[in-house]
C-alpha cells in the first residue's frame, strides 16, 4: 500500500491533518485544497478539503502500488471491475480509481515510492465485507495478492513487499466495531503502547484493547476526527 486518501466532512480538515501529523508523526508537506502528508517510508496520505473530494469517496480510499497504472487499469477492466473517473497523472505519479466487488472504492497507483524501505509506512489495510468470498477471490486473482493466513471468517493476503490486506467477513464477531464496506488503514508508528496515553489525552476514541501479536507487534484501532476507523501498528517492541 502506498497511498491513502482521507475525506473529512465540513469543519474537519484541520483536525484531521493535525491528527495525522501531531499525534501519528506523519511529515507535513504542501497544503492547499489537499494536505500532502508522508510516512517515514515515503507512503503518501492526502487529506482532502470537502470541495476537493471525489464524488464517489465516502470513506478512506487506499491505493495499491503497481508498476504501470495503464496496464493495471486494462487488467481491472478486463476482469469486469468498474473503473471510476479517468486515469489521472501528476508529475511522476499516476492513478486510477475502481470499485471492488463489495462496492468499496480503491485505486491502483504508481510513482517514486519505496515499498521495501525499512521504515514505518502504510503496511496493512483491512476491509469488513458482506461479500467475503468475492473479495478474497478478487484480491487473489485480480490484484495478484498471495494468501498469507486463512481462517473461516478472515483471510490475510500479502503483497510482494509484505504489506497486508485483511478481508474480514461481516459476521466475524471480533471486528463488529468496523463499518461494513469501509477500508481501514493501518499507520505504522514507533510504539503503540507509548502512543496510547497520548491518544487518550487528546480525546481520541479507542476501540477495543491493544492487540499484541508475535514478534512484538502491537495494534490499536481508533476513530479519527474524520469519523472513520483507523489502526495504529508498531513492531519490534
Amino acid at each position: 500500500m502506498a497511498w491513502l486518501g482521507v475525506f473529512p466532512g465540513p469543519g474537519g480538515f484541520g483536525d484531521t491533518v493535525s491528527f495525522f501529523t501531531d499525534l501519528l508523526g506523519l511529515r507535513k508537506g504542501p497544503i492547499s485544497e489537499v494536505a500532502h502528508l508522508e510516512t517515514a517510508r515515503g507512503d503518501i496520505v492526502e487529506v482532502f478539503r470537502p470541495e476537493a473530494r471525489y464524488p464517489y469517496a465516502d470513506g478512506p480510499l487506499p491505493g495499491f502500488l503497481v508498476e504501470d497504472v495503464p496496464s493495471a487499469a486494462d487488467e481491472l477492466r478486463a476482469a469486469g471491475t468498474p473503473l471510476l473517473g479517468d486515469l489521472e497523472a501528476w508529475e511522476d505519479h499516476a492513478w486510477q480509481h475502481f470499485r471492488a466487488p463489495d462496492g468499496s472504492v480503491w485505486e491502483v497507483t504508481s510513482g517514486p515510492f519505496s515499498p521495501d524501505a525499512p521504515a514505518p509506512g502504510l503496511p496493512r489495510i483491512g476491509i469488513r465485507t458482506a461479500r467475503f468470498a468475492e473479495m478474497v477471490s478478487f484480491a487473489r486473482k485480480t490484484l495478484a495478492l498471495e494468501v498469507a493466513d486463512r481462517a473461516e471468517l478472515e483471510v490475510v493476503l500479502a503483497a510482494s513487499n509484505g504489506d497486508r490486506l485483511e478481508v474480514i467477513a461481516e459476521d466475524e464477531p471480533g471486528h463488529a466495531f468496523l463499518a461494513t464496506g469501509t477500508p481501514v488503514a493501518a499507520i505504522e508508528v514507533d510504539d503503540v503502547p507509548s502512543l496510547r496515553p497520548q491518544l487518550v489525552f487528546a480525546g481520541v476514541e479507542l476501540l477495543g484493547g491493544t492487540d499484541r501479536e508475535g514478534a512484538g507487534e502491537h495494534r490499536q484501532h481508533l476513530r479519527a476526527p474524520d469519523g472513520h476507523v483507523y489502526e495504529v501498528l508498531s513492531r519490534g517492541g
